[in-house]
């Protein structure tokens, strides 16, 4: 029986070669045997590839892109030198992002910064560094900018994240920060608005050179970027009618993968109840990139024909980038069989030792060997004594042993920034390039987990040591 899985994302599916699971030429058994597991794996052609596709629709669409990728979403260096290599850009929301890209060679002018998370002296490195433009998103980063500006090179170049108040189900948990009541970013037509552009406006040490939007993070539909893209052009007349150069249109990212969708809270529940099903096959790459690329270009058209023309379209993809562009290796150290409950996997990694994303993502897996026996159902689950430790909540494999490796796919967004030690030292990740697999990572320690914890000291001791 196959079990003929296709990436949700134009990226090399892996596929099976003498029985072995092989991608991009790498056979990834072999890569099991050598660097053990838990083990992330990357691909330098994936992300050119990824990469590419993402491009597609709006370039046929003759937008100005400049795609500038989530640095939070996975910051492994080996990633993003594969992405700078295809002259992508990087958007950073912190000190220790923005010095990793310096440090990868990066030209400031490819760089956006976001917010203040690390206070005005985040800002001022920004300022060295030359950045394109950085990004506020609340009254009070302005109100710093404006108080220290001082220190900031002349006509410093800034962006306002607007949220364009849309509508979300009470259950929905992708449109998170563009939604009406979201904490972060500017609300069109209030006087907080207003008053920021006019500040903005009154000091020529700052040059509003964008606006800016991030709705949310694993959409999957158009609809509500074509609304927030309407509400960005009225502010953009607004900006415009201020005496702003708008030159920047940053439209943010939060695009989902069809591959490994994000999981309501109610379906969160369910697959922690027992499904006997297994997770549906991904779809073919569906038409939200090109849907809101026709957008965009409408929007482009609007102002052209008012005068407005924005030099640059910035969009700043994570997930739907690097998502498909590693995988997850580990072991099968039980099975368990529970009759008409259900049969088990137990892994060496789960979504506690390894990311919370497998808790909240529905994740494909494949078995690295080849088999043509009876496929089964089963319940994937890390080795901790719950069913919170969860990898997938349904799969279709041939029948499993202890000893027995596994593929996760798609697991490139989140699973490396939010590794935990939580049972354990962090896994290595490797790197296939032309077929090659290299360490770009190395694996934890546990001497290195404890390295900072300073042990308490005993009443007493030192005079019960001293001669």
């Amino acid at each position: 029986m196959s079990t003929p899985y296709e990436s949700g994302f134009p990226v090399e599916a892996p596929r099976y070669q003498e029985g072995h699971l092989h991608w991009y030429g790498c056979d990834l058994q072999d890569v099991a045997d050598l660097f053990d597991t838990p083990a992330h794996v990357g691909c330098a052609e994936a992300v050119s590839d990824a990469l590419r596709a993402f491009r597609a629709p709006f370039l046929a669409a003759d937008l100005p892109l400049d795609v500038c990728y989530s640095v939070k979403t996975n910051p492994l260096p080996a990633f993003l030198e594969a992405l700078r290599h295809e002259d992508a850009g990087f958007e950073v929301c912190s000190a220790h992002e923005l010095d990793l890209v310096d440090r990868l060679g990066v030209e400031g002018g490819r760089i956006i910064a976001t917010g203040l998370r690390d206070g005005f002296s985040f800002a001022l490195r920004a300022g060295e560094l030359g950045v394109g433009m950085l990004t506020v998103a609340t009254a009070g980063q302005l109100q710093t900018i404006i108080k220290e500006r001082g220190e900031l090179p002349p006509r410093f170049p800034l962006s306002l994240t607007i949220c364009p108040q849309l509508r979300r189900g009470r259950w929905d948990l992708t449109l998170n920060t563009g939604a009406r009541g979201a904490a972060i970013g500017f609300r069109p037509g209030t006087a907080e608005l207003n008053e920021a552009m006019s500040a903005i406006a009154a000091h020529q040490q700052l040059d509003l050179v964008g606006l800016h939007m991030h709705i949310g993070s694993g959409i999957r539909c158009a609809a509500p970027y074509r609304k927030a893209i309407k509400t960005l052009e009225r502010v953009i007349h607004t900006a415009s009618g201020m005496g702003h150069s708008i030159r920047i249109v940053d439209i943010g990212g939060g695009y989902g993968l069809t591959s490994a969708p994000v999981l309501g809270p109610w379906k969160i529940v369910s697959t922690l109840l027992g499904p006997k099903t297994a997770t549906s096959e991904a779809r073919a790459h569906d038409t939200i990139l090109v849907e809101v690329a026709d957008a965009l270009s409408r929007l482009f058209s609007r102002l052209e024909r008012l005068g407005i023309r924005p030099e640059v379209l910035v969009t700043e993809p994570g997930r739907i980038l690097s998502g498909p562009c590693q995988l997850l290796l580990l072991t099968v150290l039980e099975v368990i069989d529970r009759g008409r409950h259900g049969r088990f996997l137990l892994c060496d990694g789960g979504s506690m030792a390894i990311s919370p994303m497998l808790m909240t993502e529905a994740h494909r897996v494949m078995t690295l060997r080849e088999s043509g026996g009876q496929y089964l159902h089963y319940r994937v689950l890390g080795s901790m004594p719950t069913a919170l430790d969860r990898v997938c909540a349904g799969a279709l494999l041939p029948e499993m042993h202890p000893g027995d490796r596994i593929a996760v796919l798609d697991t490139g967004a989140y699973f490396v920034s939010m590794n935990n030690t939580f049972s354990g030292p962090r896994p290595p990740v490797v790197w296939i390039e032309e077929g090659e697999a290299r360490l770009a990572r190395r694996r934890e320690t546990e001497m290195e987990v404890f390295s900072r914890d300073l042990l308490p000291q005993r009443k007493g001791a030192d005079e019960e040591n001293t001669p």
